[in-house]
């Protein structure tokens, strides 16, 4: 759950929060309805509210959306937005909404039952010809070569420390682990690759696994793979976590480390077999690396997986 100085974090992301207001001056009517859909501390609502729309309802989990209700009461908006408290799988509007506004996204747009919750208010709290916000996000993998990111990040917390201790399986783990880049960033050498795209307006978006190749030109040494997500919120307005891009600051990107460097010669090949699958209330990585030479023998294959550390605390409680 986000704190109140997140929720700031996320006003103050021009990137997002100008793509998000462009797409309700597009299609807000004094005729709107709108679902703000994990509203955080309202302001979306506010917003929409503001712009004229004829009744809001913001829906949210946390407790900090009573700061949205103040806001609302003080402009004088009390009886256009209604404010729940709660899962919006328990909330009944009064009227279906023929607007969504929703952001239920953590690094990449993979977060909790953010799925199940997008299924059901579609079934039960839109009109059938509601728009959506956003429409569609599409996902893109590319590898990176950054040897001091590695070492500083995966290796030398564990193999190099002031303890003088050598823990390779935690190193091992450390690798499989998926975390945000570095705030200098990652730069990818080779282009991205789409690997998924999230259609919100069809009923379940797709996570089929996917298997992507790029081909070396030169020689290089792999060290992660940089996941990223173009987000369209309405036709013609969106945004883009892209390398270089202008990106959102609080998402848009995640890393996928090595198990251990790859090694790359001139004409080899290099596929990534990637997949993202619900498992305990979130969402798991699977990724194998295979690297075939020009002759198209495997040279080396990693297998690697994001579960492990639910595996452990389930061994934990009991319960594997």
């Amino acid at each position: 759950m986000y704190r109140l100085h997140e929720y700031g974090n996320m006003l103050r992301d021009r990137v997002r929060t100008q793509a998000y207001r462009s797409a309700i001056d597009l299609h807000l009517t004094p005729d709107s309805v709108v679902l703000d859909l994990g509203a955080g501390t309202g302001a979306f609502a506010l917003y929409a509210a503001i712009k004229g729309a004829r009744k809001v309802y913001a829906v949210e989990t946390s407790p900090l959306i009573e700061y949205g209700r103040q806001e609302a009461e003080r402009l004088g908006l009390g009886d256009r937005i209604e404010f729940f408290h709660g899962s919006s799988q328990d909330f009944q509007p009064a009227q279906r909404a023929n607007m969504l506004i929703s952001d239920l996204r953590g690094a990449l747009p993979f977060l909790g039952d953010a799925f199940d919750v997008l299924a059901d208010a579609k079934k039960r709290l839109l009109t059938a010809d509601a728009t959506l916000m956003p429409q569609r996000d599409t996902l893109y993998a590319a590898p990176v070569e950054d040897a001091d990111w590695y070492a500083r990040d995966v290796e030398r917390p564990w193999l190099e420390n002031d303890l003088d201790l050598t823990m390779p399986q935690l190193r091992a783990a450390e690798a499989s682990m998926p975390r945000r880049p570095p705030p200098r960033g990652l730069t990818p050498c080779f282009d991205g690759q789409c690997f998924a795209t999230l259609d919100y307006t069809q009923s379940t978006p797709s996570l089929a696994p996917a298997t992507l190749s790029w081909t070396a030109g030169q020689s290089r040494t792999m060290h992660c793979y940089l996941l990223w997500f173009d987000a369209e919120l309405v036709p013609g307005v969106g945004m883009s976590a892209a390398p270089g891009a202008k990106a959102p600051m609080v998402y848009g990107r995640l890393v996928l480390p090595l198990l251990e460097p790859v090694e790359l010669v001139a004409g080899d090949r290099l596929d990534l077999r990637l997949s993202v699958w619900p498992a305990g209330g979130d969402f798991a990585y699977t990724w194998t690396t295979t690297v075939c030479g020009a002759d198209g023998e495997i040279r080396k294959q990693l297998r690697q997986h994001s579960a492990h550390e639910a595996f452990l605390a389930a061994r934990t409680t009991g319960l594997a």
